[in-house]
């Protein structure tokens, strides 16, 4: 694909959710830019001033965490990836996927209008749960 320089890393953000549990459709733009990525490449490690060589710690294939605004995009054929330091990573996943806070409150409310339209809960009732946790 290409060849990565020094401490760099190409990585594909793992896709966040477009539909809530629900059904209703969220908007793209509206969608959280997910912080979890696969590692598709690195390259061969930074060099230290004194000229001491410093091998990569990701590997491809690693599931990392990364801030939602690091790296620079590229489209390599259709599809789109990013390439980052090494010390935007902020850590390596073992397999459970990263949530945020506003990622959690949106699958309680998912979870909330899904009690409502199955006719579980009033909708003051499930609102009220949801926001309680």
């Amino acid at each position: 694909m290409m060849k990565l320089l020094g401490d760099r890393i190409l990585i594909k953000r793992v896709e966040g959710k477009k539909e809530s549990a629900g059904g209703i459709l969220i908007p793209e733009n509206a969608v959280d830019k997910p912080q979890e990525a696969e590692v598709v490449g690195v390259g061969t490690g930074r060099v230290t001033e004194s000229g001491i060589a410093v091998p990569m710690t990701v590997q491809v294939g690693d599931h990392v965490v990364i801030g939602r605004y690091s790296g620079t995009t590229i489209r390599v054929g259709d599809e789109e990836f990013e390439v980052i330091r090494e010390a935007d990573v902020l850590g390596i996943l073992d397999s459970a996927p990263v949530t945020t806070l506003a990622e959690q409150g949106r699958a309680m409310l998912d979870a909330a209008d899904e009690s409502i339209a199955k006719g579980n809960a009033r909708p003051e009732e499930a609102y009220k749960k949801a926001s309680k946790g």
